[in-house]
C-alpha cells in the first residue's frame, strides 16, 4: 500500500473522482495518501505537496474557501523554499490563493494578488502562455467588479485576442472572453453593440458546445 506507484494510482484514482464531482470522496482519499507521502517523502517533497495542493483544490470545491485559502497558503511557503517564488507550481499556488481571496469577496487584495502572479508569470511563461491568460482574465475581472467597466473591456480585448491566436475562435476559453467583452459592453450602456457581440457568441456556442449547454444557455439569458 506504501508503493510509490500504488500511491501514484491512488491520487490519479482520486483525481478522477473530482472530475465527477465526487469531491469529499476525493478529499477523503488524497488526505490518506498525504499521511503516507509526508512519512515516507517528507512534509516539503514535490508530490507530498502536489497532494496537499490538489486537497485545497477539494475543500474549494466544496465551498469552505476560507479553509482552503490556509490550505493553499501553507503549500504556498513550502513551495517558495523549496522551488522558488518563480516556480511554475509556486505560481499556480499563488494564483489559486487569489481566487479564494476572491470568492470570500477580498477583492481588492484579490486583484493585487492577481496582478503580482501575473508579472511573475509574463515573465517566465511569456504573455501568451495560457496561464498567463488566465491571470489577465482574472485581472480583468477584478477591475469589472470595482466598476472600471472601460478598463475591464480593453482587459478582456486583450486576452480575447490572444486567445483567438492561440486557442482559435472556437476554443471554449476564447469564447467565454468573448462573452466577457460583451458584458463589458452592456455594462457600459452599448446595447446595441453588446447584443451583437452576444448573438455571435451565441452562434459559435451552439455550434460548438451544443444548444443546451451552461454556456450557452447563459448567453441565452444575455440576449432574450
Amino acid at each position: 500500500p506504501e508503493h510509490p506507484d500504488t500511491l501514484t494510482t491512488r491520487y490519479s484514482l482520486a483525481q478522477e473522482m473530482s472530475a465527477r464531482g465526487e469531491h469529499t470522496a476525493a478529499e477523503g482519499e488524497l488526505r490518506a495518501v498525504l499521511a503516507i507521502r509526508e512519512r515516507m517523502l517528507g512534509p516539503e517533497h514535490p508530490d507530498t505537496l502536489a497532494t496537499r495542493f490538489s486537497i485545497a483544490k477539494e475543500i474549494a470545491a466544496r465551498g469552505a474557501h476560507t479553509s482552503a485559502e490556509d490550505e493553499f497558503r501553507i503549500v504556498l511557503a513550502a513551495r517558495k523554499r523549496a522551488l522558488g517564488p518563480d516556480h511554475p507550481d509556486t505560481l499556480a499556488t499563488r494564483f489559486s490563493v487569489a481566487r479564494e481571496m476572491s470568492a470570500r469577496g477580498r477583492h481588492d487584495a484579490a486583484e493585487t494578488e492577481f496582478r503580482a502572479v501575473l508579472a511573475a508569470r509574463q515573465r517566465t511563461l511569456g504573455r501568451d502562455h495560457p496561464d498567463t491568460l488566465a491571470t489577465s482574465f482574472c485581472v480583468a475581472q477584478k477591475m469589472s467588479v470595482r466598476g472600471d467597466h472601460g478598463e475591464a473591456e480593453q482587459g478582456f480585448r486583450r486576452v480575447f485576442a490572444a486567445r483567438q491566436r492561440t486557442l482559435g475562435p472556437d476554443h471554449p476559453d476564447t469564447l467565454a472572453t468573448w462573452f466577457s467583452v460583451a458584458q463589458e459592453m452592456a455594462a457600459r450602456g452599448k446595447h446595441a453593440a453588446a447584443e451583437e457581440e452576444f448573438w455571435d457568441v451565441l452562434a459559435a456556442r451552439q455550434r460548438t458546445l451544443g444548444p443546451d449547454h451552461p454556456d450557452t444557455l447563459a448567453t441565452w439569458f444575455s440576449v432574450a
